[in-house]
């Protein structure tokens, strides 16, 4: 019988666009048999199949992959691809493929998408004209790398706001509307002089704006119409007629005055250096044309925004501050009549502190009318003698779980003081499990192995694309995030400090927060003046002043200034007290370190410790702590267990080994395994490389000597059948022997033990898997560490040793009766019984996880599962030694 036969052409099924449900038919035929259809190479565009009968159907999307993820583009996509037509028939109970044909087509996906916008058409905001507006118009493109850019494009805004083409984002101040000079009413006493704009009486009136927006790429554009409609303040009058009283905007405590309001912008003033002189202009305005007066807020204020408990002022405020814990630099002011913010800033040390306050503007005769809060920060650091730098990028990269840590933070004074670090108090700060971070910077430990998986990382989610639908990858956040605070601290304690502001005058009319200031301390080193935190009003009485920064160097009590506030006659007084030691240095960075779940399971080594008689001991000892030999100032991570220098006489003899029962690793021990001596030979160096192919430390190592391998490093064979038995035809006969050089001891550990797979590059250490100087990879390599060194340092420490040591260390008596089992990651893993891979973790499931109402909360936000692991000093309190069963080779 014949081939089935096409009758839709090769070549191209057309061009579509994508998002929209595609379905085309193809044919063939064959001698009336039901031919059936299924791609057998290429690929089709995402989201389209091919049904067995023929269907091209589905909604294109058009995607690149960039590291197998599928990505939008803004071009058109051509996929090519073959499908095969074919007839079945049964064969022995099973449905075969019988006669086949192939063809080759193509489907262009197109990729050009118009940008879409997400706010709906029509009125997009009410607001009374004195308002301060922000209305982000929303608009998304699907088309990664589009500049999508928004215009007016007919129509006008009320006059005071604009529109930014970038984000879309309309915001000022709504002017109100008035007309032309010709027309305008004029004022109390109707001159030409007066008629504008001192004391122009202002009468604007309501208005609906309508205006059209337009968003384009560049290749394609959208439109749409908003409106926004203005009522005029001066029609908020009782006798009015331009509203009704059903009108469900306004309401009856609206008044026709307008209130004023702040022009600059709220948010940071920068970064400014202490021991300087600084000023700064708030602009305010008042539609009506009245004076207007600056405030500033350094706590909880009173009305609708005071603390939710009256008289305790710092509770939350309903607008999402806290304005409690607000206080402004020592030495600044502001202005009420000019709006300046200005004062000298004394010298605080090299500590970076950031102020928090908020500004309003009031009506100067009626202080009853004021804005709300404009928020604001400033950030003041030490002197240029004193200035930080960190070193370390906040991004500190990825490491793998299980790994042994070499992070490090560090920053450098300008003067030259040592720094120290710690995490920041009260930040909310989490390393991953198993790390610490020292005083030094260093962040030492092992991460622990046991971080969020499901089914011990068995369970995946998205990652294959078993359709021809969309998919979108499930990801887990592995990213921890810390505050460190690094700090010297001050040598000696400077004077005295604020200790309590105390009212002896609560004064009266005080509607808002007054401006509080305390006299600056005597001019010496290091002197800082103090500033008042929140000032507590009832019933126009101010109670209560709070102490914001107490400031120090203060010889006797700073004399206090009440301004401002609506009110008048507060006075108050201040006591001081002996001033805390503080930090000469203090400035803070956000650190970032991701965890990658390399490992699945964990590992653990077997090492060979050496226990030498006590001259032996002595020996070693005066080698590893003599500073003539090993300077302190060349050690690598002196305070890093997992570095620095050796603590005694340690050989690592296999990495990454299964965590298998105590009983299977006994088992291993049945041969090749007895009692032997191992020497430490010649004096090595060698340095481990970051990626970037820089040095990240040297290493001075001993070789471990053992007397079955040749130079070459070969061993002598795993089984020896021996030419003569012992003990021939007795039940003891021995026809075969097992040595038991190191290889063969490693090997047969690991063939009865296990090893993780698939690779031990992760495993070992970094020095052994880095490029040498020679060009060569060291891999694997019998060795006694005897100290990690700065990079260029090794050579120096290895002279050292040989020079006063020579060939003393070969000496050393290594005997060798057992391993020891390093389970100080492991020991709350329970690996199962039965051939069953893997393990679980103990206590399993975490008992630190909760599933409250559908917020799923892992140990408090910091997925530990199981604290013990939390550890970063050198222990050996959960290893296990492994005494080898024989004494030498026959018994």
């Amino acid at each position: 019988m014949a081939q089935p036969q096409w009758i839709t052409p090769a070549g191209s099924l057309g061009v579509i666009p994508e998002g929209v449900f595609y379905s085309v038919g193809i044919q063939a035929v064959a001698d009336g048999e039901d031919v059936k259809f299924r791609l057998i190479a290429g690929e089709l565009p995402d989201g389209v199949q091919v049904t067995p009968n023929g269907i091209i159907e589905g909604v294109p999307k058009n995607v690149a992959r960039v590291q197998g993820v599928p990505q939008e583009v803004s071009v058109d996509t051509t996929s090519r691809f073959a499908i095969r037509a074919f007839t079945t028939r049964v064969i022995n109970g099973r449905i075969v493929v019988d006669r086949l044909a192939d063809r080759t087509f193509t489907l262009t996906i197109t990729g050009q998408d118009i940008p879409e916008f997400v706010t709906p058409p029509g009125n997009i905001g009410t607001f009374y004209d004195g308002d301060p507006v922000e209305i982000q118009i929303e608009f998304t493109d699907s088309d990664p790398d589009e500049t999508v850019t928004i215009r007016r494009l007919t129509g006008e805004l009320p006059p005071g706001l604009v529109l930014d083409p970038r984000t879309g984002l309309i915001s000022g101040v709504i002017a109100p509307l008035v007309g032309p000079p010709d027309t305008a009413q004029a004022g109390y006493d109707a001159t030409a002089y007066d008629q504008y704009p001192f004391d122009f009486s202002t009468r604007s009136t309501s208005k609906n704006f309508q205006f059209s927006l337009e968003i384009t790429d560049g290749k394609d554009a959208n439109v749409r119409a908003f409106e926004i409609f203005v009522y005029s303040k001066d029609s908020m009058t009782a006798d009015t007629t331009d509203f009704t009283a059903d009108n469900t905007f306004i309401t009856a405590d609206v008044v026709s005055t307008r209130t004023p309001v702040l022009l600059t912008p709220p948010g940071d003033l920068g970064i400014v250096r202490a021991d300087n002189f600084y000023a700064f202009k708030f602009d305010g305005f008042d539609f009506d044309g009245d004076p207007i007066e600056y405030s500033v807020t350094t706590g909880a204020g009173i009305g609708f925004d005071s603390g939710l408990t009256p008289g305790s002022p710092g509770s939350y405020d309903v607008d999402g501050f806290d304005r409690g814990a607000f206080s402004l630099p020592p030495g600044l002011v502001i202005n009420p009549d000019t709006g300046w913010f200005y004062g000298y800033i004394p010298d605080q040390g090299a500590t970076e502190q950031t102020y928090r306050f908020a500004v309003r503007v009031l009506k100067k005769n009626q202080p009853a009318i004021i804005s709300g809060f404009y928020y604001f920060t400033i950030t003041i650091t030490g002197n240029l003698n004193t200035a930080v730098t960190w070193l370390t990028q906040p991004d500190l990269g990825t490491i793998l779980n299980g790994s042994i840590s070499t992070l490090t933070i560090e920053a450098v004074n300008a003067g030259g003081r040592a720094l120290q670090y710690r995490l920041a108090s009260g930040s909310n700060s989490r390393l991953p499990q198993g790390l610490t971070l020292q005083p030094s910077g260093n962040i030492t430990g092992r991460v622990s192995f046991n971080t969020f998986a499901l089914d011990g990382g068995a369970t995946t989610f998205d990652t294959d694309l078993n359709t021809r639908l969309d998919i979108l990858e499930t990801t887990f956040d592995s990213a921890y995030s810390f505050t460190v605070n690094a700090f010297a601290a001050e040598s000696e304690q400077v004077g005295f400090q604020v200790g309590s502001i105390a009212i002896t005058n609560g004064g009266s009319g005080y509607i808002s927060q007054p401006t509080v200031t305390m006299s600056a301390p005597s001019n010496t080193a290091n002197a800082i003046q103090a500033t008042a935190g929140v000032v507590t009003i009832v019933s126009g009485v101010i109670t209560a002043i709070a102490v914001g920064n107490p400031g120090r160097g203060y010889t006797s009590a700073p004399t206090v200034t009440i301004t401002g506030g609506g009110g008048t006659s507060a006075a108050a007084t201040t006591t001081i007290v002996e001033a805390e030691i503080t930090n000469a240095v203090s400035v803070f960075r956000r650190f970032t370190v991701t965890v990658d779940r390399y490992f699945n399971e964990p590992y653990q080594k077997l090492y060979i410790k050496a226990m030498p008689p006590e001259a032996d001991r002595d020996l070693i000892n005066e080698l590893i702590q003599n500073q003539d030999i090993i300077p302190e100032s060349v050690v690598y991570r002196a305070d890093d267990p997992n570095f620095g220098v050796a603590r005694s006489v340690v050989y690592d003899h296999a990495y990454g080994l299964d965590t298998a029962s105590i009983e299977t690793y006994v088992e291993s021990l049945d041969i090749n395994h007895y009692w032997k001596n191992l020497t430490l030979g010649q004096i090595r160096t060698a340095q481990a490389l970051r990626s970037d192919g820089t040095i990240l430390y040297e290493v001075v190592y001993s070789e471990i000597i053992d007397d079955l391998v040749n130079n070459q490093g070969e061993s002598v064979s795993k089984e020896v059948t021996l030419p003569f038995p012992v003990n021939p035809g007795d039940s003891t006969e021995i026809a075969e022997v097992y040595p038991n050089s190191l290889i063969n001891m490693r090997d047969q550990v690991i063939d009865t033990v296990g090893q993780i797979a698939p690779s031990l590059i992760p495993v070992l250490p970094a020095w052994m898997t880095s490029k040498q100087a020679s060009g060569r990879v060291l891999g694997f390599t019998p060795a006694w560490v005897i100290a990690y060194v700065k990079p260029g340092q090794s050579a120096r420490v290895a002279y050292n040793i040989q020079e006063l040591f020579g060939d003393q260390l070969n000496l050393v008596d290594y005997k060798v009766d057992r391993y020891e089992l390093d389970r100080s990651q492991t020991y709350n893993w329970q690996p199962y019984s039965d051939s069953t891979e893997g393990g679980k973790w103990i206590p399993y499931p975490p008992v630190a996880t909760v599933f409250d109402n559908g917020t799923t909360i892992f140990d408090g936000g910091s997925t530990e599962f199981i604290t013990p692991a939390d550890r970063w000093t050198g222990t050996d309190e959960f290893d296990k030694y492994l005494l080898f069963p024989r004494i030498n080779i026959l018994d």
